[in-house]
């Protein structure tokens, strides 16, 4: 077996994987000879003393230095060594090393026996990254990592940005450490520049946004760090921080605002414009929180790494924020658990790309005509991109069929207006690759849809859409919770034109005078689903149990 270095066979002892694989390795790395110190130019120290590891003086086979000071080191071990017996005293002499004061000089150590090879970040127990020999290929994933963390001008880079102490540390946080940062932010709005819960929701949705873009950049820049607990960046390359804000108010007063909130809202004016995507903020809108307000939120949130939380937050973070911050308060809503909404996936039986007798290929369509901050929405699209990602198609034509997917078979519709939910549904649909294109704020429950004289032209072509696109049955599947405690009465001429609308309107031919708007729901995605298609619902248990309900259970078995 050989990779780009060497061949396995050559390796027999320690002095053969010094030798014929790392120097080789280091050299093709990019570093001159005077830059790697063998282990009789490096200094030793004692190491050890400490949980059983016995104390003794130490110093690795590779030391890499650049501006006179050691970046990386590098221990090697005879073929058949095992690694994790050794991994202590390389990690013991870089924390001496970091412990002068002046900072993690001394950023990994790698390990090695020939055969398999692993990096590792002195502050973390887990390695980084672990190879096979055969891995050590330019075509290999996991060796492009390595060299790209490792190389010389990449550490170079990050050793001259240490030097002038312009490093930001970023993690990834568990979710109640991100609920717990949510809510102290929210909190702070609040409290900091007085405005009610609900407006310092939207303000915080706005801030939250642009960290999103920033986090977003930096995956895309930087994909190897991904798999990182954290990982340390030149500031420069993070906007949402503290140094991009200081370097910008010398002559902008408001700089979040007036200058990262206006880019994204030119950007996302002409998505709007062309049709791409539906409207987030007002078009006028700018962050209307004081410069001091919005650094306190900055500071907190600038060393969490959003786009490298837990999976299943990525995407619903306002709904989780929303969840466990306030519910209760006067915002008032309900989101349905995680679990729930994964079993309602699954029930669902989504399919993607299934041939018909007809020879063509069925995709299912997906609504959720109260679908809230999208729960259900985001679920079902990352369950059909799963499903597509399988097909034996090209990469092109699964791209293709996932772009299809997330613009034209998933659809949603929320009336909700504090905070209005249909928009943080497009913008939690935005991050998950969804232009949004087809999540409208208007009332599902409303059939006819007119126009008002105070509609704005947005709403009005809005309303346009909406009632084209459910004047006949088209879905086939509808995944929702409806909501439970609220009810529509005939008190207004619009309620009773609704109300007039429904077969369980009227109760042997007389109007009921109020109905609540769960059991409405059911009734309008009887409509909507095509002949075969699948309602998947959370319903009250009072309407499966109560006495005051056996005819709206008579009217599902009808």
């Amino acid at each position: 077996m050989r990779n780009d270095f060497c061949d396995l066979s050559d390796l027999r002892n320690e002095a053969d994987v010094e030798q014929s694989f790392v120097r080789r390795f280091l050299e093709s790395l990019g570093y001159s000879d005077n830059e790697i110190l063998p282990k009789n130019a490096l200094k030793d120290m004692a190491v050890g003393g400490m949980r059983g590891h016995p104390r003794g003086n130490y110093r690795p086979d590779f030391g890499l230095r650049l501006g006179r000071k050691v970046r990386w080191i590098v221990e090697a071990k005879a073929p058949g060594e095992d690694l994790s017996a050794h991994e202590w005293q390389p990690r013991a002499y870089c924390v001496l090393l970091n412990g002068t004061g002046r900072g993690k000089i001394v950023r990994y150590h790698l390990l090695t026996n020939g055969s398999e090879a692993r990096l590792y970040d002195p502050d973390r127990n887990e390695p980084l990254l672990e190879l096979e020999f055969s891995d050590f290929v330019s075509s290999n994933r996991k060796y492009k990592r390595l060299v790209k963390t490792l190389r010389r001008d990449e550490i170079e880079k990050t050793a001259d940005v240490q030097e002038a102490g312009k490093l930001l540390r970023i993690e990834k946080c568990s979710i109640s450490e991100v609920n717990a940062a949510f809510t102290w932010c929210h909190q702070h709005i609040y409290k900091k520049d007085n405005v009610s819960q609900s407006d310092a929701f939207m303000e915080f949705v706005k801030l939250i946004s642009l960290k999103l873009m920033s986090d977003r950049r930096i995956r895309d820049a930087h994909p190897e760090i991904l798999p990182d607990n954290a990982v340390e960046l030149p500031v420069s390359e993070v906007d949402f921080s503290i140094d991009w804000i200081e370097r910008h108010e010398k002559t902008t007063a408001n700089p979040i605002s007036d200058i990262q909130f206006r880019e994204f809202m030119k950007i996302m004016e002409v998505d709007i414009a062309t049709g791409k995507r539906k409207r987030i903020f007002d078009e006028a809108d700018n962050i209307g929180l004081r410069p001091e307000t919005i650094r306190g939120v900055v500071e907190k949130l600038e060393g969490i790494f959003l786009f490298g939380i837990d999976a299943d937050l990525n995407g619903r973070l306002f709904e989780t924020f929303l969840n466990a911050t306030m519910r209760g308060k006067d915002l008032g809503q309900f989101f349905t658990p995680r679990s729930l909404v994964k079993l309602g996936v699954g029930l669902s039986r989504l399919k993607v790309g299934v041939p018909t007798e007809g020879g063509e290929r069925h995709t299912d369509t997906v609504v959720d005509a109260c679908c809230g901050s999208g729960g259900f929405l985001i679920d079902a699209l990352a369950d059909m991109w799963a499903k597509a990602s399988r097909m034996n198609l090209s990469a092109n034509e699964i791209a293709n069929l996932k772009l299809t997917i997330a613009n034209n078979h998933i659809v949603g519709v929320d009336v909700a207006n504090a905070p209005k939910l249909a928009r943080i549904a497009r913008l939690n649909m935005y991050l998950h690759g969804d232009g949004g294109t087809r999540i409208y704020h208007l009332n599902a429950l409303d059939k006819d849809q007119p126009d008002a004289r105070t509609d704005s032209p947005a709403i009005v072509k809005e309303k346009a859409e909406l009632r084209d696109l459910l004047a006949q049955p088209m879905f086939d599947v509808a995944l929702t919770n409806p909501p439970f405690a609220k009810a529509i009465d005939r008190s207004t001429e619009d309620e009773r034109r609704l109300l007039d609308g429904y077969e369980i309107g009227r109760d042997k031919g007389a109007p009921r005078q109020s109905i609540r708007s769960s059991l409405l729901f059911l009734e309008r995605y009887r409509d909507l689903l095509k002949d075969g298609g699948r309602l998947v619902t959370v319903i009250d248990d009072g309407i499966l149990s109560g006495d005051d309900y056996k005819w709206f259970r008579d009217y599902l078995r009808k």
